[in-house]
């Protein structure tokens, strides 16, 4: 295995030519990697990531607390690439040539591959709002370390002053209520040297958890406010700076209360609203639907216009499956990022065999629509378990099993 540097001795600005190169080493990259090695273990495997470790997104708000340990909650997602045979290349991705299958990096190198997965998820970030800047997301490497040493910060100084720092949460869904929940329990945790914030929990809906039955939102809402969170429901962020949120509450227009802005001081926000695609889906040359994501066909794959040659798929959080009824459901779930690396796993193992039939010939595998799947959902020291409209209230027994799910998944690789 040659280092990304040398890139196996070829000169940087020469493409480097594999089977099959994979762009993003998270979830659905690492899984449909894992895969195919048992049934193809010689194909020339490229992956390129920007990040070479990933955090267990599922228990983001634990790792942001510290109630996880980093080398627990942490996959060193090079080193176990390179332990299956594949190329891990650390880079920034910038363009990408569908029919030829080539992607450059911010460095200047290239690679091609004779057929290629694009995995780059999504990204957690606010709409376009003056000061949305102000606003800490936690979903990624990069944006995770400086939230969290931005809570830190905050903590320690406020435990020196001793008063309670005022933390903001901007979005009710699960995200957004997971992550309040572990930040209002901070100091329940038995841990000295934090001090539990002030929560308060904006959601421009009308309930918590819109995505979930009611029940599930009624009960995230009674627990949030039994650990202190001040949740103001019907609520929309429009503007905030590095102390202050203007926020837009719907109750007050409608009562005729003025225009209906409130300012809260906080001094730590976070976006909890919502995924995007990143900016460099723009880039890459393939179908979008009209919110940006990537359109694939049922079998995972990109219209590219071309009909012989590199095939193109895609799939995880910057997919969207489309056909002629319209566009599929998605949970935006890890879980669904898996099932549809299984769903490339066995098209690949096709389209790359030693006995691959013809461009023309070759046979995909459609992919299986499910709409739904159980949510675990933490509510700080306790737990929901969530299918469609049941809900079993877990208790603390929901967090010892989400992590215990966590160290199968981290097994799994390693």
């Amino acid at each position: 295995m040659g280092s990304d540097d040398t890139f196996q001795g070829r000169e940087q600005n020469t493409s480097l030519v594999c089977d099959l190169l994979v762009l993003g080493a998270s979830f659905t990259g690492l899984e449909l990697v894992w895969r195919l090695r048992k049934s193809r273990p010689n194909l020339h495997v490229v992956v390129v990531d920007r990040q070479a470790r990933h955090v267990y997104i599922p228990l983001v708000h634990e790792c942001l607390a510290d109630r996880l340990a980093d080398g627990d909650s942490w996959l060193d997602t090079r080193s176990e690439l390179e332990a299956r045979g594949a190329q891990f290349i650390h880079g920034e991705i910038v363009a990408f040539q569908p029919k030829v299958g080539e992607v450059r990096l911010a460095d200047g190198r290239r690679i091609r591959g004779a057929a290629v997965v694009v995995a780059l998820g999504s990204q957690l970030c606010p709409p376009q709002f003056p000061g949305r800047e102000q606003l800490q997301a936690v979903k990624f490497g990069g944006q995770f370390e400086q939230a969290r040493s931005a809570l830190r910060a905050r903590l320690c100084s406020s435990r020196e002053a001793s008063v309670a720092p005022q933390i903001l949460v901007v979005g009710g869904g699960i995200t957004g209520v997971e992550l309040a929940g572990e930040l209002a329990s901070l100091g329940n945790h038995g841990t000295e040297s934090l001090n539990a914030p002030v929560l308060t929990l904006v959601h421009s809906g009308d309930r918590l958890l819109p995505d979930q039955g009611r029940r599930a939102g009624r009960i995230a809402q009674d627990r949030l406010r039994a650990l202190g969170v001040d949740i103001r429901l019907r609520t929309r962020l429009v503007r905030c700076d590095a102390q202050s949120a203007t926020l837009l509450e719907a109750g007050r227009i409608e009562s005729g209360e003025g225009r209906g802005e409130l300012l809260l001081r906080f001094d730590l926000a976070f976006w909890a609203g919502g995924v995007r695609p990143g900016p460099i889906v723009a880039k890459l040359g393939l179908a979008r639907t009209q919110d940006g994501w990537i359109k694939v066909s049922p079998e995972l794959e990109c219209d590219t216009g071309s009909v012989s040659g590199v095939r193109v798929f895609a799939a995880g959080d910057i997919a969207r499956i489309c056909e002629v009824r319209g566009e599929w459901p998605t949970m935006k779930r890890a879980i669904e990022c898996l099932w549809q690396a299984k769903t490339l796993a066995k098209t690949l193992a096709r389209l790359l065999g030693p006995n691959a039939p013809a461009h023309s010939q070759a046979k995909l595998v459609r992919h299986r629509l499910r709409r739904d799947f159980f949510h675990g959902i933490s509510l700080g020291p306790s737990s929901l378990l969530v299918w469609g409209p049941f809900v079993v209230d877990l208790r603390s027994l929901g967090v010892g099993f989400r992590r215990w799910l966590m160290k199968l998944y981290m097994r799994r690789y390693s």
